[in-house]
């Protein structure tokens, strides 16, 4: 069995089979990434972890982090199906050290948050405007203002604030809210 027919046998399986069309169409991608260089013809067993290594640093210099993470990640579940049908004793893409991104750091102007609210406003959706005045008074993600409900409101002798339990981190954190979002 060589790159090829294991791809191939993995595109029939149940493993494959389950994912979501978009997913498969990343995994589709990763697999012809593989399937098109000279290790097509190689046997899955032949891919030692610094054979792994070395084209995952050859995908980073070719096709960036995103995608040659993608990569090993594909790679290693069809490796992890490889080792359950007893094709391979182990699984290279698993353990390679990926490089990390730097985090971007991107902050809206004032100016652009009052123009969202406004937009939203003249379009009549008063609850996105007032979510996009929580969102930039409190500093908190999306998905955590999502969750926040009235029992989340409490008012102290400082003022207002929000409990608020980060999905990320976990912590418990009180951020007051402004003047202006007690409308």
């Amino acid at each position: 069995k060589d790159i090829k027919a294991l791809a191939d046998e993995f595109k029939r399986s149940s493993w494959f089979s389950c994912l979501t069309s978009r997913t498969m169409q990343d995994y589709e991608r990763a697999m012809l990434m593989l399937i098109g260089s000279p290790y097509r013809s190689k046997d899955p067993a032949d891919i030692t972890c610094r054979i792994a290594e070395a084209i995952y640093e050859q995908l980073v210099k070719d096709h960036g982090l995103h995608t040659s993470k993608l990569f090993c990640v594909v790679w290693g579940r069809i490796y992890k199906y490889a080792m359950r049908n007893e094709y391979v004793l182990v699984n290279p893409w698993y353990g390679i050290k990926k490089r990390k991104c730097e985090p971007r750091k991107v902050f809206w102007t004032e100016e652009q948050v009052f123009q969202v609210i406004e937009k939203a406003l003249e379009l009549g959706k008063k609850d996105l405007a007032r979510l996009v005045c929580l969102l930039y008074d409190t500093g908190q993600r999306p998905s955590d203002v999502l969750k926040m409900t009235w029992l989340d409101l409490e008012k102290d002798e400082q003022g207002w604030y929000v409990k608020v339990t980060q999905s990320k981190r976990g912590a418990k954190v009180n951020p007051p809210l402004s003047a202006s979002m007690i409308f």
